[in-house]
């Protein structure tokens, strides 16, 4: 069956770095949006601080190297940016279209949601792989343009030197 993506909690165990890394994976998903709450755990004194929970997550997510779909939402009152996740102050912060109540859909919606999914799903893998071989071809040939540039800008140099020395000659 077709989902449509709704926001989801990941509840994350708090004891050490090591329990806040597994409940963190056996709880997330590609497929839909997600929020973790860090507001209660920074009012409570003995806990992990904010920033480091974070960084925790982001190794996993580096280890593994996921794509994301949807956005990853951390409610905090002490962080201010991240480059990887989207930091609130609240849920209410979260765009309201993530926050819908699952609900049964009829039919015909229910086929252009597997229209719609299997589409997606083409779309995903297809522009992923050709952005990534783009990517790297074009990086590749930047690299080259570069290195063709620095000997360029060596051979002009001489040649500027050269003929300083022969006006001096002269």
């Amino acid at each position: 069956m077709a989902e449509v993506p709704i926001l989801k909690e990941i509840k994350l165990n708090y004891t050490d770095e090591n329990s806040i890394q597994k409940s963190f994976l056996s709880q997330f998903e590609v497929e839909s949006p997600l929020y973790i709450d860090l507001s209660m755990q920074e009012k409570s004194k003995n806990s992990i601080h904010s920033s480091k929970v974070i960084q925790l997550i982001e190794d996993v997510i580096f280890d593994v190297e996921w794509y994301f779909y949807y956005p990853i939402y951390i409610i905090s009152d002490q962080l201010e940016n991240h480059r990887l996740f989207t930091i609130v102050r609240g849920i209410s912060e979260i765009p309201e279209h993530f926050q819908k109540s699952i609900k049964n859909v009829k039919g015909r919606e229910l086929l252009l949601l597997k229209k719609l999914k299997i589409i997606q799903g083409r779309l995903r893998t297809t522009q992923l792989n050709s952005r990534m071989e783009l990517t790297k071809y074009q990086s590749d040939n930047l690299r080259t343009l570069k290195e063709l540039n620095s000997e360029l800008s060596f051979y002009d140099h001489i040649r500027k030197e050269i003929q300083r020395y022969k006006k001096e000659v002269i």
